[in-house]
């Protein structure tokens, strides 16, 4: 099978339907692991990558997908949105199946663990006040909190889990926003506490289930490093003028 892989495409800070697309490729499925576009603004884009690559869509949400607006509203808004499309699809704790691969979706969120329980609450104070998230994004009618951001992995973990532990006999891709190892930091990241708001330290999990590929997004940074016997992958545009070395023609090979 073979795999377009992109996120962080950012396409709200680019006049509607003016933001560049990535290299047409042969592709049978395309991930758009989050931090895309608006929450509002979303469905339209995933149309347009739909016609682009002639090919299944799928997305899970990053936290700018949230911005300005509460978020179980805008995950109903989205799924509505997409009611009707029968090859795009909206991942939130939800599992795609195609041609014996089963992608399993959720945006993930972070623990603020990735130094250990030593520096969990430098993290979490680091984060609270530099963070946007917790300034823009609102939650079940009040602002959210890295408190919220705890709780929502731990429930997506949960979900997750229960996922990788059912029989199956295909390949399994995870897709997230967040990360889910320290490999996907940058060195010169590696002693900051912001880090907390990025990426876990999940390696338990990827040894301990049968996980082909992980691909996410988030830290504007593009990763391709094997562990145990799973493909950790990011390929972020970022902002515009971030110079980010983004592959237009990603395709991954499954």
């Amino acid at each position: 099978m073979r795999i377009a892989l992109h996120s962080d495409l950012h396409e709200e800070f680019y006049p509607v339907g003016e933001a560049p697309l990535p290299e047409q490729s042969e592709v049978d499925l395309v991930l758009l692991a989050g931090d895309n576009n608006t929450g509002a603004g979303l469905p339209d884009m995933l149309r347009r990558y739909h016609l682009h690559f002639n090919a299944p869509v799928l997305c899970v949400l990053g936290n700018h997908e949230y911005y300005d607006a509460e978020m179980v509203t805008t995950e109903k808004e989205i799924t509505v949105a997409l009611s009707d499309e029968n090859d795009i699809h909206f991942l939130q704790k939800s599992v795609f199946e195609i041609a014996n691969v089963r992608i399993l979706g959720c945006t993930l969120w972070s623990d603020f663990l990735i130094d250990g329980q030593e520096g969990k609450q430098d993290a979490i104070k680091t984060c609270r006040s530099r963070i946007m998230d917790y300034r823009l994004i609102q939650y079940r009618d009040k602002q959210f909190t890295p408190e919220d951001s705890m709780d929502l992995m731990n429930d997506h973990l949960k979900w997750l889990r229960g996922e990788l532990a059912q029989d199956f006999s295909g390949k399994t891709v995870v897709m997230t926003h967040h990360c889910p190892s320290i490999y996907f930091v940058q060195e010169q990241y590696l002693s900051s506490n912001l880090k907390g708001a990025f990426v876990s330290n999940l390696h338990r999990i990827i040894e301990q289930y049968p996980i082909d590929l992980w691909v996410c997004g988030h830290v504007h940074y593009n990763v391709d490093v094997t562990l145990g016997g799973t493909r950790l992958v990011s390929n972020c545009r970022g902002y515009p003028k971030e110079n980010i070395p983004w592959d237009k023609r990603c395709v991954l090979t499954l």
